[in-house]
């Protein structure tokens, strides 16, 4: 008779307690670490988005001005 890996008396499948609580403490710790990371990049990207349409705006006035022969705004 040949034998093959360990005989389980038990039958087992799945995972343990044990092992699935290990798995969901190291995700919480990993969230944990990552949510204050992640905030911080949405408020930086929200800032960047605000300064390049300020930037368009500023462009697109200009190009307007130049179109119109304008020098300033205040000029009629």
């Amino acid at each position: 008779m040949r034998y093959i890996g360990r005989i389980s008396q038990y039958n087992e499948k799945g995972f343990t307690l044990i092992e699935l609580l290990v798995v969901i403490a190291i995700l919480g710790i990993l969230s944990a670490i990552a949510i204050p990371n992640l905030s911080g990049f949405v408020g930086k990207g929200k800032n960047e988005a605000a300064s390049t349409e300020f930037h368009s705006i500023q462009l697109a006035m200009h190009a307007g001005m130049i179109e119109n022969n304008l020098t300033s705004v205040t000029d009629g």
